[in-house]
């Protein structure tokens, strides 16, 4: 995937620690028309949560066909 030079890009950075009740509705609450854009990306970061925010997470974006988005899992929790 090629950009333009001075092409906007939007990158959204989500923090989740413990999220799996929630974090399913804050993505019900982000507009459908920015899923699944080159020029957006949602990057979320579950720090060492012992839930299932990651697995109930992949399974919402699986189950809306979601591909702008990069999970990752820190090994240690990285704040309070």
């Amino acid at each position: 995937m090629t950009h333009q030079v001075g092409e906007s890009r939007l990158l959204v950075f989500v923090m989740a620690h413990r999220s799996e009740t929630h974090v399913c509705d804050f993505f019900d609450r982000i507009p459908t028309r920015l899923f699944n854009r080159r020029d957006v990306h949602f990057l979320v970061c579950d720090d060492a949560s012992d839930d299932s925010t990651l697995f109930r997470l992949n399974r919402w974006l699986t189950d809306h066909n979601v591909q702008n988005v990069t999970l990752i899992q820190t090994g240690l929790p990285q704040g309070d």
